[in-house]
């Protein structure tokens, strides 16, 4: 039996690239959870001052597209996971990801801590929505006391950024993954 014949058995796509790009813009957060690297780091000026140029993200994204296009990918079947750790509210160029998405036509996941949702990046989120694949809200803890131990943050201030955007935005309401 081939590969080739047991992909087509198993209904398993193989492909020579990869179908998601995963990327740090930015080494910014504006929590501190006990389980991110980027805690350990938040001190270090030389970590947190590091980002990339618009230049740099166009150019990776770019590049990028044109391996999925040269091995016939269409890019609605990959998507970008950028900020795996840093929080995409707080970074000056979520607007070019999501242009490169739009122009592109990749999906994007973001994960954020939702205590920066605020009426500048809705609006941002609104104009690409059909670019966002889906926002998961990172929360750890239950109690106001346990979210600030475990990620610095306020309980209070990240239920009252997703009520905003519950009551204000309700596309971008229905992406949320908490």
């Amino acid at each position: 039996m081939t590969v080739q014949s047991v992909l087509e058995q198993k209904k398993l796509w193989y492909s020579p690239v990869p179908l998601a790009l995963a990327f740090e813009p930015i080494n910014l957060c504006n929590a501190k959870c006990f389980c991110c690297p980027y805690t350990e780091f938040s001190t270090d000026k030389t970590f947190i001052t590091q980002k990339m140029s618009v230049e740099q993200i166009t150019s990776m994204v770019e590049d990028w597209v044109r391996v999925l296009k040269k091995h016939n990918i269409k890019p609605k079947n990959a998507a970008m996971l950028p900020w795996r750790y840093s929080d995409p509210l707080v970074n000056p160029h979520l607007g070019t990801v999501l242009e490169l998405a739009d122009k592109h036509g990749l999906k994007v996941a973001l994960t954020t801590n939702a205590v920066s949702f605020g009426k500048k990046q809705c609006d941002l989120l609104q104009k690409y929505i059909h670019t966002l694949n889906k926002i998961f809200v990172s929360v750890i803890g239950f109690t106001e006391q346990e979210v600030k131990e475990q990620m610095g943050i306020s309980k209070k201030k990240t239920l009252q950024s997703l009520k905003f955007v519950r009551d204000n935005y309700p596309q971008i309401s229905q992406l949320l993954e908490v």
